[in-house]
């Protein structure tokens, strides 16, 4: 399966995330009506991870993550929940193991009237083979 198997593992089997969203974990677009808080993920890049000149069998991607809420409030605590659960994790999850995972910037987005939400972007380097 790859990245987003193991991201979306990781995410489901941390309390402070499934507390906020239960289920409500999905790629690329959030579906019309799904309530929030919401987690939509989408892949960035990936690339091979290489050591000075070789090939080492792992892989490094940059995986975004559009946190949509009701308030700012909201939003806030819901990148702190997903702070906890990627924030430098290592270990097996799905089919891939996680070497590492680091933040690299969160931004805000600014309140929608139309949906009458707002939503906070969290990206995220992860290391894995």
């Amino acid at each position: 399966m790859g990245i987003e198997s193991g991201v979306v593992a990781r995410l489901n089997a941390v309390a402070a995330v499934t507390i906020l969203v239960g289920d409500r974990i999905v790629a690329d677009v959030l579906p019309d009506n799904m309530a929030h808080p919401a987690i939509v993920y989408q892949l960035i890049s990936t690339v091979p991870y290489s050591a000075l000149n070789a090939d080492t069998g792992k892989f490094q991607s940059r995986v975004q993550f559009t946190l949509i809420a009701d308030s700012k409030a909201d939003s806030i605590q819901l990148s702190d929940a997903i702070k906890t659960a990627l924030q430098r994790f290592q270990g097996a999850v799905s089919d891939i193991t996680i070497l590492d995972s680091k933040l690299l910037n969160i931004f805000d987005q600014s309140w929608d009237q139309d949906t009458q939400r707002t939503a906070r972007i969290a990206d995220f380097l992860i290391i894995y083979e």
